[in-house]
């Protein structure tokens, strides 16, 4: 309670670093979460399209056996430039806070050595500077699960309608279709055709459940908060370690290359 007391009066006080502080935090906080959240549609969406395959395969035996595999290296290279892009977000944050902690501890010199002045230890002046961050934390948590409970519908959907933008990138803006074709047994066979291509032939009733357009559908069922709470809670835990090793690092080079080098130079 006398840290909150603490952080309180310190962004009470420091008015602008605090909202500098949370609004940076907020971002960073939004952008893991929505790449999370894509990973995690893209997986449920292969795996549904995977189911629908197997299916299909059972009732056309003739079907295009490498689609699967194409499927599934489709899924290992988008989740792969997620994954990579995940990583190089939270690498930044290290650096983005490394030099917001810089600037902080700039804006708040005076502070600093009047702590220094009265004999109060560098660990316990570093301690304080981080304790004074933990507000606008909090605050910035209870922003986003409050915007992702409001919109989580809509960041659900944006996150299914990027994830097959990316698949349809991948197969060359190729799309699946099944068509009948005009032989005597009437089989069905299963063609690659671009968007601008028409099918002459049309779907045989009962034949399949799925065409060009259904078999690539993906409909997300409303997932519980619980599960985006998640989501968030482990998006959150890592950007307080990035946040808390970049902020140490600015804050003990600040204290002690530079005040001590000012020292020096007094």
């Amino acid at each position: 309670m006398t840290t909150l007391t603490q952080s309180y009066k310190a962004a009470k006080y420091h008015k602008k670093i605090t909202i500098i502080f949370f609004l940076l935090f907020s971002l960073l906080l939004f952008l893991l979460t929505f790449i999370s959240q894509l990973i995690y549609s893209q997986e449920a969406m292969m795996s549904f399209i995977s189911k629908k395959w197997d299916y299909l395969k059972t009732i056309l035996p003739q079907a295009n056996t490498n689609f699967n595999e194409q499927l599934i290296s489709s899924n290992h290279y988008i989740t792969t430039i997620y994954d990579n892009f995940y990583v190089a977000s939270l690498l930044s944050s290290i650096f983005i806070f490394f030099l917001l902690s810089i600037y902080i501890a700039k804006n708040r010199k005076e502070d600093i050595q009047t702590m220094q002045y009265i004999g109060i230890k560098k660990k316990i002046i570093l301690k304080h500077l981080l304790m004074d961050l933990l507000l606008p934390i909090i605050l910035s948590l209870s922003f986003i699960m409050l915007l992702f409970l409001i919109f989580q519908n809509q960041l659900i959907n944006r996150s299914v309608n990027i994830n097959r933008n990316m698949v349809n990138n991948y197969f060359d803006e190729e799309l699946l279709s099944i068509h009948e074709t005009n032989n005597i047994n009437q089989q069905s066979t299963v063609s690659k055709l671009t968007k601008d291509s028409k099918v002459t032939t049309p779907v045989r009733n009962g034949l399949s459940p799925y065409n060009e357009a259904t078999l690539f559908e993906f409909h997300v069922k409303s997932n519980s908060f619980r599960k985006t709470f998640t989501i968030i809670l482990i998006n959150f835990s890592k950007l307080c370690l990035t946040s808390f090793l970049g902020c140490l690092l600015g804050f003990y080079s600040y204290t002690t290359l530079f005040l001590s080098r000012r020292h020096q130079t007094v």
